[in-house]
């Protein structure tokens, strides 16, 4: 017997404010990894979800929690395109989802093309700030580390002035 692992988890909790004003949270988790737009999601909330679940005339959907993207793509009351495009930008271009996800969260960006054109330009590709200092200090500093003391400490402390590390990679700040 096989079983598929997904790797990615953005999901979300839905359940209906109508249910939630009643005392309930009675809801389901719902994969953002199955939809490619909010209209798909939400025709698979009216026409499964809310038949299976609640059985309501007209409900009003509430998003109780989720996981797997961005806080600033969270909203309790509905559930944006920007999901599936900040989505589509980790399935197509293979980032990792939880470094990209805090570097939009610690920038704010909101134009998601434009964070993820700066997170490639800003990403150092270092997890570690002695060699991310060496490799600077070689490019920018090369006869002073020729010499046989170079302060090396001084220059870490100098870059996490203009640098930030995000879910253990290092940034250049905007």
């Amino acid at each position: 017997m096989s079983t598929t692992i997904k790797l990615h988890t953005a999901r979300v909790w839905v359940s209906t404010y109508n249910t939630y004003n009643s005392g309930s949270l009675l809801g389901e988790w719902v994969d953002l990894y199955d939809f490619t737009s909010s209209h798909e999601f939400y025709t698979h909330l009216s026409e499964v979800l809310n038949k299976k679940l609640w059985k309501e005339q007209d409900p009003e959907y509430m998003f109780n929690d989720f996981e797997g993207f961005p806080r600033s793509l969270y909203y309790e009351s509905y559930v944006s395109d920007d999901i599936f495009l900040y989505l589509d930008i980790i399935s197509r271009e293979g980032v990792d989802e939880e470094t990209f996800s805090g570097f939009i969260d610690n920038w704010g960006y909101t134009d998601l093309e434009e964070g993820y054109q700066k997170y490639k330009d800003c990403k150092t590709g270092f997890d570690d700030w002695q060699e991310y200092a060496e490799e600077y200090a070689d490019i920018y500093y090369p006869e002073a580390v020729k010499c046989d003391y170079f302060d090396y400490k001084s220059l870490i402390r100098d870059l996490k002035f203009d640098h930030t590390m995000i879910k253990g990679y290092i940034f250049r700040d905007n």
